[in-house]
């Protein structure tokens, strides 16, 4: 199969790309300006275009892939559809990759969805689970934004950003907080909190919802959610409860954690902040259910 990526130098669609070139797929893509990341997938096997051309379609290209940041009169865009090509948006895309892994987990929230990302992959590597990971960002551990696995393992961060999550499988999601955000797509916070509501109504009944239950705004996306649902915060009415928080002098936090009544450990970060903690307790529930 032979998959065009539109945008492919974006930090997402390099991974996507970068999880094609691995599947044995032939992959092509464009982007305006070249990058380390196009260059690491031309050095793969990718063939790499500079710039947006119609001449970038060619007549054997089965799949073309796109971002929510292409305009419809991108040319390449408009060049596939005149060729009826199959085009797919970036999220639907790994949507459908998604499909392929037994135990997918997707983080979302407004805020620490790189962070919780890579704090979850850390303790799967580290478990030698050998997960495929997806994250917006460069994490050192893995050696950038992508890692190939070979396990039923999938782990990506999930964006509510013109509902791009709602096409993802996840069997267990995330989510970290809910605010007012990205409101040149949403009329405000009641419109997001539906949006979160439908995410978390995508999961399945043996799958689990992880929230925030310190956050005010996510006791409003419970509705009709056939998953388990897990709350966690320093409330002792949550399913998972933070307790006896304490800081060193690098404003590193140390908490205990316990989840229905089980005590879980007692735990040391390397980063700083209250707000880590948070994102900290999500992704030891994540590992602790998977």
């Amino acid at each position: 199969m032979n998959i065009h990526f539109i945008g492919i130098g974006g930090i997402s669609m390099s991974a996507l790309a970068e999880i094609c070139i691995n599947k044995k797929y032939n992959v092509s893509g464009s982007d305006m300006h070249g990058s380390e990341l196009t260059e690491k997938l031309a050095s793969q096997g990718a063939k790499i275009f500079i710039g947006h051309a119609k001449e970038n379609i060619s007549d054997d290209i089965d799949i073309v892939v796109y971002t929510a940041a292409i305009h419809p009169d991108n040319p390449e865009l408009i060049e596939a559809k005149n060729k009826n090509k199959l085009t797919i948006n970036r999220a639907a895309f790994l949507g459908q990759l998604m499909r392929e892994y037994k135990n997918s987990i997707a983080v979302s929230g407004t805020h620490g969805k790189t962070t919780t990302t890579s704090m979850l992959s850390t303790i799967f590597e580290h478990a030698e689970l050998d997960p495929t990971i997806l994250v917006g960002g460069n994490l050192k551990s893995i050696g950038g934004n992508v890692k190939i696995g070979h396990s039923d393992h999938f782990i990506t961060e999930a964006c509510e950003y013109v509902d791009s999550f709602l096409n993802f499988n996840p069997k267990i999601a995330i989510v970290l907080n809910i605010e007012e955000d990205h409101l040149d797509y949403f009329s405000g916070i009641d419109e997001i909190k539906a949006s979160f509501n439908k995410f978390g109504k995508l999961l399945p009944k043996n799958g689990y919802f992880i929230i925030n239950g310190d956050d005010e705004n996510t006791k409003d996306i419970l509705y009709d959610v056939k998953a388990t649902i897990v709350k966690y915060g320093t409330n002792p009415s949550n399913d998972a409860v933070i307790s006896n928080i304490e800081f060193d002098e690098n404003g590193y936090g140390m908490f205990n954690l316990s989840f229905n009544g089980k005590d879980l450990g007692r735990f040391e970060l390397s980063v700083p902040g209250i707000h880590n903690i948070y994102n900290a307790s999500a992704a030891i529930l994540a590992s602790y259910v998977s």
